[in-house]
């Protein structure tokens, strides 16, 4: 299934509790790959390395590498349409994608990005910080006196790993669209 139709973000659902999103090409890459018709994660030790971090209570996870990154983003940065984010040029120094969620009392996001150098990832965290600066500013312009669901993002850098870590209460989501910065019209 592809949501809404016709756009790059897809969804397999491989079981009841297991489901793979992503591009159309990724998604069926990983059906043929459960069917025995194509590599699987094993054949690839650059993705295994990626999953050795992802903690087992991770309700969702996933790794992305080249344009993978880019679909990532472009598909689930809150708000894409006002920053206008050009993500193909912001993520060119970035080698692989990795995040997770976990769904307890709070619901925390953990994604990292390994960069090629690091200067890239100085550089990418600047622009993370730039965003977010950007989204808290028009958060309170379009939603005064409600709680950003993004206030408590961190952007961290070590070495050549550019870290964003989010710890939200779900209340502070759960009647917000974090894709939308205005109220919704009526």
């Amino acid at each position: 299934y592809c949501l809404p139709p016709g756009t790059s973000n897809c969804v397999v659902f491989l079981t009841d509790t297991l489901g793979v999103f992503g591009n159309r090409s990724s998604v069926m890459e990983i059906v043929q790959a459960r069917n025995g018709r194509a590599e699987n994660l094993i054949s690839s030790p650059g993705l295994l390395k990626l999953l050795q971090d992802t903690p087992a209570r991770a309700a969702i996870w996933g790794v992305a590498t080249g344009p993978g990154m880019v679909d990532w983003f472009q598909g689930w940065a809150p708000a894409r349409e006002s920053f206008n984010m050009d993500w193909p040029h912001a993520l060119k120094g970035v080698e692989s994608l990795r995040y997770t969620v976990i769904a307890d009392q709070n619901m925390q996001l953990d994604v990292s990005l390994d960069c090629t150098t690091t200067e890239a990832a100085a550089t990418l965290k600047l622009a993370f910080q730039g965003l977010k600066f950007l989204q808290q500013y028009a958060w309170q312009q379009h939603n005064p006196n409600r709680l950003n669901p993004l206030q408590s993002l961190a952007v961290e850098t070590d070495s050549k790993r550019l870290s964003l870590k989010l710890a939200t209460p779900f209340n502070t989501i759960e009647d917000s669209n974090l894709f939308q910065l205005a109220p919704p019209t009526k």
